[in-house]
This record gives structure tokens, C-alpha cells and sequence, in this order.
């Protein structure tokens, strides 16, 4: 029987930390250049080590490998495995996916290499990883577990909220005067993820009108397979919001949980990752605070 990886990068945030398959996973090395330093393992970051403001001063930045590492890399893994399974981080966020590509392309072995592009991360990227490995602990097949992944991207929905509208700015998500006026008025963007790509679609004044929101767009869906709630630590909701809401559909659904995010490893790659590192969107600073949710609808029935 041939032996399949399953490749991602470092923005995975996976839902249960023991699951069948997980032999099977390899993380992306990546490092991190913040001013003159270069940290090599960033999963040893505390968030308390990142500046409450993306305004002045030296920024951190991941740096994604150049080609050649990435070409030496996946050579690497083609001699412990016959197949390779790589889900990344959406391409509207981080140019993995590009770079990935034009390094496979550029190598003169063929590789058994699939390359997918997740529209999504954290805890989204996560559970597709985290499904694929556990179709091929089930014993599927590369092209089986690439085929099952695919068809359950399109069922993923994502929304984000976030009080760091000055990383928003550093990031090329808002501009200057939108940031400025949004933070003195003290707005809280909520953005959802619409084929990978970052989208506004609300701005309210408070976190209570975020569960609010957040509870609405609960209501809109009939069946879930998978809810995931994310939230920072200095949040003064501790239970997640949304099971009193739908109690019913809850009931039919017991794969729920809530994750306070604890480090910084789940922030991600270039265009998002300085909104990131001040405890917004998906990780929390000190003064930072994030409210966010994953719903993934049920998928296709199982055919292979």
C-alpha cells in the first residue's frame, strides 16, 4: 500500500490535538524576521511579546521559504512518502500556493504532488488536514482523500472580527483615515472569508453586538457538521454563544468545541500576518481581543 503526507503550513490550528492519521502530517518550516532578529521556531512566541500597535516601530514578518528550500523540502518528503497531499492556507492571504507551484514546476524530478488551495486557515485549514489524515488512516487513497477535500472547501464559511484596525491598515486591508476614524470611534470590523479573500461585511460598536451578529448568521443554516468558536483570552464571554440560540440544531450536532488560542503559532503568512500578531483575527495580545467562528455545512455524501 502506498504512503501518503499530508503537507500544510503553520496557520493550521487543528481541532482535537490526538486524531487518527496524524503520523501522516508534516508542517511547512517556516521562520520569522522582526526587526534584526530571525527567530527560527515562532511557535515559541508569546503573545505578550508583540506591540499593541502596528503603528511605527519594526513589524514581525514570516517569511516563506525561497524555491529552492521548498524544492529540497518536498524532495525530502518524496523519499518517506509516494504521495503528497499539500492543503495551505488560502492564496488571497499568502502567496504559498504561487511559490509552492513555481517550485514544483521548476524541478526537474516529478514529484507525486498535489497542491490545494484550503480558502481558509486556522481552525478551518485545520479540519480539512485533520479530515484528510483520517481518510487515509481509513485507508483511502491520495486521489480519494484529494477528491473528498475539495468537495468540502465550497461548505466552509468563516467569520472574523477584529479591534486592530491599525494591523488592518499595516496589512493593506484598510486605509489610513478608515483605521484612524475606526479606532477612535472604537468600530469592531467583522469580515467573512469569501473564496479565500478577506471581505467586510459589518461593523459594530460593541462584542456583545458581534454575538449578535455572529448569532444571525447561525440561524441562516439548517444542518451543521462542524462548528468551531475561537476566541482570545482577554474576552469576558467564557462559554461560547451560540449553542442557546440553536438548541435544537446543537443537539442533532455534538462534534462542538471552543478553543482559546493561547500563542501566536496559528498566526499566518505575509499579507494578514501583521494583523495577526497583535492578537487580532485569530490570536490575542495582551490588549487585544478576537472573536471568531468557523461553520462548516455538511459535505457531499462519502463516494470512492
Amino acid at each position: 500500500m502506498s504512503s501518503v503526507c499530508i503537507l500544510t503550513d503553520i496557520t493550521a490550528q487543528f481541532p482535537q490535538p490526538t486524531f487518527p492519521g496524524q503520523a501522516f502530517i508534516r508542517i511547512l518550516p517556516t521562520r520569522l524576521e522582526w526587526g534584526d532578529q530571525v527567530i527560527h521556531d515562532p511557535k515559541n512566541l508569546k503573545l505578550a511579546s508583540f506591540p499593541p500597535s502596528a503603528r511605527g516601530g519594526a513589524l514581525p514578518r514570516l517569511i516563506i521559504p525561497e524555491q529552492q528550500t521548498l524544492q529540497e523540502y518536498f524532495l525530502r518528503l518524496s523519499r518517506e512518502f509516494d504521495h503528497i497531499l499539500a492543503i495551505f492556507a488560502s492564496n488571497e492571504l499568502c502567496s504559498l500556493i504561487q511559490d509552492s507551484s513555481r517550485a514544483l514546476e521548476a524541478m526537474e524530478h516529478r514529484l507525486n504532488l498535489q497542491i490545494i488551495d484550503s480558502h481558509t486557515t486556522s481552525i478551518g485549514l485545520g479540519y480539512l488536514v485533520q479530515t484528510a489524515s483520517n481518510l487515509i488512516a481509513g485507508g483511502a487513497t491520495a486521489a480519494d482523500a484529494e477528491r473528498w477535500i475539495r468537495n468540502l472547501i465550497p461548505h466552509q464559511y468563516t467569520l472574523l472580527c477584529t479591534s486592530g484596525l491599525s494591523y488592518l491598515h499595516a496589512s493593506g486591508y484598510l486605509d489610513h483615515a478608515q483605521a484612524t476614524a475606526g479606532e477612535i470611534l472604537n468600530f469592531l470590523p467583522i469580515f467573512t472569508l469569501e473564496e479565500g479573500r478577506l471581505t467586510p461585511v459589518e461593523k459594530v460598536r460593541n462584542f456583545r453586538q458581534v454575538m449578535d451578529y455572529y448569532q444571525e448568521f447561525l440561524e441562516e443554516f439548517d444542518h451543521f457538521q462542524y462548528i468551531a468558536f475561537v476566541q482570545g483570552h482577554n474576552i469576558k464571554y467564557r462559554k461560547p454563544p451560540a449553542a442557546p440560540v440553536c438548541p435544537g440544531k446543537f443537539s442533532q450536532n455534538p462534534i462542538y468545541r471552543a478553543y482559546p488560542l493561547k500563542r501566536s503559532c496559528h498566526a499566518y503568512w505575509t499579507k494578514i500576518h501583521q494583523s495577526l500578531y497583535n492578537g487580532k483575527i485569530l490570536t490575542i495580545s495582551v490588549k487585544g481581543r478576537i472573536w471568531g467562528k468557523i461553520f462548516t455545512c455538511r459535505p457531499p455524501s462519502r463516494n470512492f
